[in-house]
């Protein structure tokens, strides 16, 4: 029985047969009369009075059985036990609940009640009741699970709270990503499943970013969840090509987004939040899908992908397959086949950082793809307040700028028909030494956001809609000569000073470093800030102190003070009197 339906499966060595027993759902409480009967190759299958016909393929007419049959369910360990892909509760971890009675095979009555008293399984009862009362009337659902009123008990549905158990009362394990870290589950045989049920939290600033994949040694096969433009993008692939399904928008906001993916077969359903479901059908006959690993964070084995899908940067969590919850299970060590760097609890993700130790550091990157669309992210750390942030020229009068001016973000580009500026929001400059994200975007409708931690601004142009960028992206600055010859509406006349970090274009991550096409001045991997900082007793005599990056100057004008401290004093010269 899946999803309310009662289903029979037949092979006889030639194929498995599924027939849909009756049309209506059987899971209404009320009692059904199910008849099975076979003679060779053909029988019925009989639910109540309504009797439907089946006939097996191939020529045997002999159905081979030597192993145990078990009823309502399957043992917990099921090591050793190989289950036919056609049978997809057993796979999805469905087992059966409510009552059965009145057990006959080949005319003979099987006492189930005490096969279930000698065997003492647990959630076996010789006794068959149902209570009259809904157990959700009382709420049993802790931290905003949904509640479902099941036989004689409440079944809560965890999966948007970020917490595991029962009652939804224990918090899920969070697992943090820097772009290089991942968890692989290496099962222990090949699985092949024709039904999956996959849920997932995550939290990111990227648009971009694998969040989990199937992945298989021999084949293309794989079930792929990522983000891409801020939606998330579904990709199922069983070696006839990929179906894809797209659902959300903007979810890279830094907030936690439940991701809820049904395959039965050829149908597919994705949901995200409780957005509207996006459904599909596949157009393939084939519905099986082959796979030896579940990835996330990195997909490491590629030898049957045309594109790789970029690492993810940020926070996963209730990593939930076919009844599995695989973070949870990796962290208490319940299974051995885990593999993984990604760390535990949620954490702070700076990666990558670089120190451009001086205003004349800058590095040149290839090109800046951004001719119908783009979406950068990086973030900073600085005490200076102007500087050149990114910088890429184009054919005719195009150009992209981020900038500091005055400890403000500046975002400036021509399309073709004139610079505009951006002037991202914050409510205070941005050069206080602590870590400051920065998200900027252009959508084919010519839509720009800049965001920059919490603060949104947008605004949409009109007229030329295409970036045309042709020489090399400068990160931290430029050639000397070439400040005076920078546009109008750009202000800086020196480069960035300071730490750049988790840069992102496109969904590319590019090494600062190794990804260089040539480096200037000093630069270095981490970040390191000003080795001396401002104190409350830095500067003498009431001087303000002034943070910069290689350490800190005293403004004394205010005082009768001079020197670098503001402790010596000044004499000034008075008129004389006779």
């Amino acid at each position: 029985m899946l999803d309310g339906h009662l289903y029979l499966l037949l092979d006889m060595g030639s194929g498995t047969i599924k027939i849909k027993a009756l049309q209506k759902k059987v899971n209404d409480g009320e009692w059904y009369h199910v008849d099975f009967q076979r003679d060779g190759r053909s029988g019925t299958i009989s639910v109540n009075t309504l009797r439907t016909p089946y006939t097996a393929p191939g020529e045997s007419e002999i159905l081979d059985l030597d192993d145990e049959l078990y009823l309502g369910g399957l043992p917990e360990n099921k090591a050793g036990l190989v289950f036919p892909t056609e049978v997809w509760t057993a796979l999805l971890n469905y087992g059966y609940v409510g009552c059965i009675r009145d057990l006959f095979i080949d005319g003979q009555s099987k006492d189930i009640r005490q096969m279930a008293e000698v065997q003492s399984t647990a959630g076996v009862k010789p006794s068959c009741s149902r209570e009259t009362a809904k157990p959700c009337l009382s709420n049993p659902c802790k931290n905003n699970g949904m509640c479902r009123d099941g036989w004689n008990r409440y079944v809560c549905d965890c999966s948007g709270t970020g917490y595991l158990g029962r009652s939804c009362e224990r918090e899920a394990t969070v697992l943090s990503y820097d772009g290089s870290m991942f968890m692989k589950i290496q099962l222990p045989v090949v699985m092949h499943t024709e039904a999956e049920d996959v849920s997932l939290r995550f939290r990111s600033q990227r648009a971009y970013g694998i969040l989990m994949a199937t992945t298989s040694r021999d084949s293309a096969d794989t079930l792929r969840l990522e983000l891409d433009a801020g939606r998330v993008k579904l990709t199922v692939n069983l070696g006839k090509g990929p179906e894809t399904l797209f659902a959300g928008y903007n979810l890279n906001d830094n907030e936690w987004h439940t991701v809820r993916v049904v395959r039965r077969g050829k149908s597919l359903k994705l949901t995200v939040d409780d957005q509207q479901a996006m459904t599909g059908q596949m157009a393939v006959d084939h519905t099986r899908l082959e796979f030896h690993n579940i990835e996330t964070g990195i997909i490491t084995e590629r030898r049957y992908l045309s594109s790789v899908p970029s690492n993810f940067i940020g926070h996963l969590q209730s990593l939930t397959f076919n009844g599995m919850a695989y973070i949870d299970l990796c962290k208490n060590g319940d299974i051995d086949y885990c593999e993984l760097n990604a760390r535990f609890g949620f954490r702070n993700i700076i990666a990558d950082p670089v120190t451009f130790k001086t205003k004349s550091s800058y590095v040149a990157l290839a090109t800046l793809q951004a001719y119908t669309s783009m979406h950068l992210f990086f973030q900073f750390k600085t005490t200076s307040l102007d500087g050149l942030i990114l910088y890429n020229s184009g054919d005719g009068n195009d150009f992209i700028v981020v900038e500091l001016v005055k400890g403000y973000l500046h975002y400036v580009f021509d399309l073709g028909n004139g610079a505009n500026l951006i002037k991202g929001s914050s409510n205070k400059p941005l050069n206080d030494n602590q870590w400051h994200n920065v998200m900027i975007s252009r959508d084919t409708s010519n839509l720009h956001t800049v965001k920059i931690d919490t603060k949104i601004t947008t605004q949409i142009t009109a007229g030329a809609r295409n970036l045309d960028l042709k020489s090399d992206l400068y990160i931290g600055g430029v050639a000397k000569e070439t400040y005076k010859s920078l546009p109008k509406l750009v202000h800086a006349k020196e480069g960035f000073q300071g730490c750049l970090a988790s840069v992102d274009l496109n969904g590319r991550l590019p090494d600062l470093i190794s990804d260089a096409l040539f480096c200037n001045g000093q630069i270095e991997r981490g970040c390191e800030g000003p080795s001396t900082t401002c104190q409350e007793d830095s500067c003498s005599n009431q001087g303000v102190c002034l943070q910069q990056w290689d350490g800190f100057s005293c403004d004394c004008s205010m005082t009768s003070f001079s020197g670098p401290l503001c402790n010596d004093r000044e004499y000034r010269s008075v008129p004389c009197h006779s």
